[in-house]
């Protein structure tokens, strides 16, 4: 149950690691340049980060199980940006893949790809998505 706000993570290894962790707040932080990730997610659950810069990274947010079936689930991602990332804004490296995450009123811009996995998330709060450089509009998961 922890605040992070208003921090500059650069020019690191990894940027922010959260690992089995609950109920913390990541908000306006600038997370750019680092060599590895940028937010990692480890069996973390119902975390907000909102309104965070998080670019220029190999990938922007990265969501990985610890051990062999816990993955990370209930976070919500809204609001930030999340922009040139070399491998992928949203990332997950393990299985299984995270699920019941919301994503939705970010601005995925030109990241190489813009998410790198397939579970149940939300891609939406139920009337705005988020925002694609590629496909130039705001939308929900299901017609990017």
């Amino acid at each position: 149950n922890n605040l992070l706000v208003g921090n500059l993570l650069t020019g690191n290894y990894q940027g922010l690691t959260i690992q089995g962790a609950s109920s913390n707040r990541i908000i306006g932080n600038i997370i750019t340049d680092n060599n590895l990730d940028r937010i990692s997610f480890l069996s973390a659950h119902s975390n907000l980060l909102r309104g965070n810069k998080i670019s220029s990274n190999k990938i922007g947010v990265d969501f990985e199980p610890s051990g062999i079936s816990e993955s990370s689930a209930d976070n919500s991602v809204i609001e930030n940006s999340i922009e040139y990332n070399q491998v992928s804004g949203i990332g997950s490296s393990g299985t299984p893949p995270p699920s019941d995450n919301s994503f939705y009123l970010n601005n995925f811009i030109d990241n190489y790809v813009s998410f790198a996995y397939y579970a149940t998330n939300a891609w939406d709060n139920g009337s705005r998505g988020n925002y694609w450089s590629d496909y130039q509009e705001w939308t929900t998961m299901e017609t990017a």
